[in-house]
């Protein structure tokens, strides 16, 4: 996971216009202190998830709202280069700690990857087979609302009564229809959010890819925005929707 992260903070740099090695170096080495202050407070911080996660809700609020308000204009609204490289530092190191707490529980993550890969999946050829209708085209020319909405009502679909039958079965939770589908939702809502949002710093700073490292497909900010933008949402959700607790052991 560190040499993960240490990928992410690398690509960020760019997209915080960090030319020099040097700068862009000192702002990984930056990420990592902060992660690995991360993983010291792991219990404390789980803790305080648990009990106040839901304030994070209010970032992606704020988020949505930026986005609405971008799209509302005839120019996409460039970005501070400061406030990218902010949002880097914060955001990085905590959606990669929930991701990786989310992975010590196989049921969660399966769950959790699966309805944010489907509705991708979904979104993205009903899209480019049906769409018509531009989402946000000053952010992201390529999504439509006809994708967001087959992606969105496919994937509940598919996966809530899936989900719904193996908890009641093999968990001791009595959670009903409603919980796992406004869990569902609320992390599908935020995984587009996050690629809104990367689309928006990309154009911010004139890069069609964050990075190189997977050629053909970019780089790894590419391929992970959606699920490092709504792991944090569904972790918190997992607690107070559904009452899963967390559990936690790290290895380098």
């Amino acid at each position: 996971m560190t040499v993960i992260i240490a990928v992410l903070a690398w690509e960020w740099s760019g997209l915080s216009s960090m030319m020099s090695m040097g700068s862009r170096a000192g702002y990984v080495l930056g990420v990592l202190v902060i992660w690995g202050i991360i993983l010291f407070l792991s219990p404390w911080l789980l803790c305080l998830l648990i009990d106040w996660g839901w304030i994070y809700t209010i970032f992606w609020l704020v988020i949505l709202l930026a986005i609405v308000w971008g799209a509302s204009k005839t120019h996409l609204p460039i970005l501070p280069k400061g406030l990218i490289a902010i949002l880097g530092v914060v955001n990085l190191p905590i959606s990669c700690f929930c991701l990786l707490v989310l992975s010590f529980n196989k049921f969660l993550f399966l769950w959790f990857l699966s309805i944010v890969c489907l509705n991708d999946t979904l979104a993205y050829f009903s899209g480019r087979y049906w769409g018509k209708h531009w989402m946000v085209p000053t952010i992201s020319p390529k999504k439509t609302w006809e994708g967001l909405w087959v992606g969105l009502v496919a994937t509940l679909s598919i996966s809530t009564p899936v989900v719904y039958s193996i908890i009641e079965s093999f968990y001791s939770l009595s959670r009903s229809y409603e919980s796992i589908f406004v869990l569902s939702i609320a992390t599908i809502v935020a995984a587009n959010l996050g690629d809104l949002l990367e689309s928006w710093l990309k154009r911010s700073c004139g890069l069609k890819d964050s990075g190189k490292c997977l050629p053909g497909h970019g780089g790894l900010l590419d391929r992970l925005d959606s699920l490092l933008s709504a792991s944090s949402i569904f972790l918190v959700g997992s607690f107070g929707l559904l009452g899963f607790l967390p559990t936690f052991q790290y290895c380098e």
